[in-house]
């Protein structure tokens, strides 16, 4: 029977020890903690104190007719999320130091499961903050007007879309290469995304059905045909974005490894 999922580490060896996995922890829990401020006052309270409602928020599906929105949320309830099991973790290990058990015999429950459900929310995150930002800016700088129109500024000031369309982006990126993720088929996490795909899809096309128009100009210019060219695209580009924030994650943690284990062997000479 196979094992829990392992972190990228190859060796229990490679892991930090009890001390630094705290300081870890702590370095972490500070990270979350900005970016789930930051991003829920962006999401929640600046659209209040600038009076932002677009009219089309009103209507069928709300704010989450656009993936913009669908991202922003994702990422604030998932650095939310994460810095909860940080903060599970420092307690775990404050209990077990003072209960004065032995670092090897000292175990923190359900550990496994949480990381492991973390990082699949992370990649998600990952991917749709990679796709947001490569479409958006595309479809932009080609023609402002078929997905964020001059006049749309008035309802949606330039600070909310550099926000949701740059920094959420920037914040998750930040995040490869800080925390180490759990090394698994790389399966689950391009079924997530091809899952959420499917649910988008059929979300904004009943709202398209129940409204006569879709929530980006440039899609109400497009027939049948460039209309599903464009969501095939949009699919593959996130499953090429999933992949390579995994390879990057991967990569980059396997070189923090590699350092670990010199200093190891510079240590035991």
């Amino acid at each position: 029977m196979a094992g829990p999922p392992q972190r990228f580490a190859v060796e229990k060896r490679d892991l930090p020890l009890k001390k630094s996995v705290v300081r870890h922890s702590l370095y972490y829990s500070l990270f979350y903690l900005i970016a789930f401020l930051s991003n829920f006052y962006f999401n929640s309270i600046y659209p209040q104190q600038m009076g932002i409602n677009p009219p089309n928020w009103n209507t069928f599906g709300g704010s989450w007719k656009f993936l913009t929105q669908i991202n922003h949320d994702v990422q604030t309830w998932y650095h939310l999320f994460a810095l909860g099991v940080q903060a599970y973790f420092m307690i775990s290990f404050y209990e077990i130091s003072q209960k004065k058990k032995k670092k090897s015999h000292g175990k923190v429950p359900y550990s496994n499961s949480l990381l492991y459900f973390q990082d699949r929310w992370f990649f998600l995150s990952a991917t749709l903050s990679t796709i947001v930002g490569i479409l958006f800016w595309g479809i932009f700088f080609i023609d402002r007007e078929l997905i964020l129109p001059k006049a749309a500024e008035k309802v949606y000031p330039p600070t909310l879309n550099l926000w949701q369309h740059g920094v959420v982006a920037i914040l998750s990126w930040s995040e490869i290469g800080l925390v180490p993720r759990t090394s698994t088929s790389p399966t689950l996490d391009l079924l997530i995304v091809v899952l959420f795909a499917a649910f988008y899809i059929v979300f904004t096309t009943v709202a398209y059905l129940k409204l006569g128009q879709w929530q980006y100009p440039f899609l109400n210019q497009l027939g049948t045909t460039g209309f599903l060219a464009f969501y095939v695209f949009a699919v593959v580009l996130a499953l090429a974005s999933n992949v390579l924030v995994r390879f990057l994650c991967q990569s980059l943690f396997q070189r923090k490894v590699t350092r670990l284990n010199k200093k190891f062997a510079a240590v035991s000479q």
